[in-house]
């Protein structure tokens, strides 16, 4: 059984969980159309869209009302962060949700103008905060709830540190959507070499946060997911690795253990041991 079916069936069994009741109560909250195909953004294709509330809910010990609610909320945010930059008509119905504001301003500050004069350290955390914002909203009743504080100030701390590993990749993926929308990239933006600088710490601030839950789906799932995260970050750092030879006109050759090793062998190297 993969993480997924994992997921899905602990869901189902220990909270009824009726995804098909969720999807439509986020069509009536995202005043979209009875005709969207909300279905399309089920928790088999995109469980990244479900998981937070429920996983955190349970760790933390919340009521099923609470996570369920929260569900509601945090699919519907995560979907509408989806289409913020799709038909003027979806849009707008967007802007009319008042909860979604917040998040809709987050993106606003990710613009170029608004990133000017500002340290790479806060561009980064400006850009996290989109769907920073999005957990928060999607795991408030959650906290209301909790009676072990430190229990849910862990937990978020592992998810958020795994999911600014995350961005790294995102941005790696969008840089041509983000030079259309004007918002900062960090792989555009920035010299690769802070790029790469910053990797070695965010996988192993993970690591340890992640190593500090007890075990639970929420830890297994946190794993896995930094796990597959390292290695596509090996995969970046290797094709920039193969870029920079062919502009020096040397072979890509692996690092010599005698010689000083520069920003991307260093990144290269951690994410190995991560992955």
């Amino acid at each position: 059984m993969n993480l997924v079916e994992q997921f899905v069936g602990f869901a189902e069994r220990k909270y009824a969980m009726d995804w098909a009741a969720t999807q439509r109560a986020v069509v009536a909250r995202l005043n979209l159309d009875l005709g969207f195909e909300i279905s399309a953004y089920d928790p088999w294709k995109f469980p990244s869209y479900w998981c937070a509330p429920i996983l955190v809910g349970d760790y933390v010990g919340a009521s099923t009302d609470a996570i369920l609610n929260d569900t509601e909320v945090f699919v519907a945010g995560c979907v509408g962060r989806h289409l913020l930059f799709g038909p003027d008509e979806i849009v707008g119905a967007l802007h009319g949700v008042d909860e979604f504001r917040s998040i809709i301003d987050a993106y606003d500050r990710c613009r170029l103008d608004r990133a000017a004069g500002s340290s790479f350290d806060t561009r980064f955390s400006t850009k996290c905060l989109p769907w920073m914002l999005l957990l928060a909203l999607g795991t408030r009743s959650v906290l209301k709830q909790t009676e072990q504080g430190a229990d849910y100030e862990s937990a978020m701390k592992a998810i958020i540190r795994v999911y600014s590993c995350l961005q790294m990749i995102d941005d790696w993926h969008d840089k041509e959507e983000d030079v259309a929308r004007s918002h900062w990239n960090m792989w555009v933006h920035e010299p690769t070499a802070d790029c790469l600088a910053v990797m070695g710490p965010l996988l192993s601030g993970s690591h340890v946060s992640v190593g500090r839950l007890r075990p639970h789906l929420l830890r297994t799932a946190l794993t896995v997911q930094l796990q597959d995260t390292a290695r596509e970050l090996m995969e970046v750092t290797t094709f920039l690795g193969y870029i920079r030879s062919a502009e020096q006109g040397l072979p890509h050759r692996p690092p010599n253990p005698g010689i000083p090793q520069d920003a991307g062998c260093l990144a290269r190297k951690r994410c190995r041991e991560m992955a």
